[in-house]
């Protein structure tokens, strides 16, 4: 099996992709083809937070979030959304930039996902291409780390409840 792998692929063109990724396969096997085929990718208030996490901790040399005003109100935010926007970057209140990087930082904090996370050889936000030998169907996966040399794959998550429990039900339904 042929596997290609790219690193240089921004997420949008990831999703764009024809190939199948094991979201795809899990709203085919849970709803239907058509919930999977009419799939749009939403903005919200807490997928901005996860991906400003992502970024902090993935690839924290491209300064992909900035920090802006303490509301989502009136023209200064209308402004530095669009100034964020043609720059490719990620566009927070100052709130939740503040917040993203403490979560950011308490990750860290852990010396386990930090030695993961600040490793070298941490392949981060590639996307891998395969097709299937048996079905002949083309696979896509976009890990959010990947350590060949320890064959470790990193999925990292936020949530909104860290305890042991709501953490478990946060990773069961996402």
């Amino acid at each position: 099996m042929t596997m290609i792998l790219s690193n240089k692929m921004s997420n949008e063109e990831y999703h764009a992709h024809k190939n199948i990724s094991s979201s795809d396969v899990k709203d085919v096997a849970t709803k239907t083809m058509k919930h999977w085929k009419g799939k749009i990718r939403k903005e919200s208030h807490a997928f901005d937070l996860g991906t400003a996490v992502h970024a902090m901790l993935l690839e924290p040399e491209k300064d992909l979030v900035l920090r802006g005003p303490e509301t989502r109100r009136g023209k200064e935010w209308a402004q530095f959304k669009e100034d964020a926007q043609n720059l490719n970057k990620l566009p927070l209140t100052s709130v939740d930039f503040d917040h993203a990087s403490d979560m950011a930082e308490a990750c860290l904090s852990n010396s386990m996902a930090a030695n993961l996370l600040t490793n070298k050889e941490l392949i981060a936000e590639a996307s891998f291409f395969v097709q299937c030998p048996e079905t002949k169907i083309g696979l896509k996966t976009r890990p959010d780390g990947f350590l060949a040399s320890a064959g470790i794959v990193i999925d990292v998550k936020t949530c909104q409840d860290a305890s042991p429990n709501g953490f478990e039900k946060a990773i069961r339904a996402f």
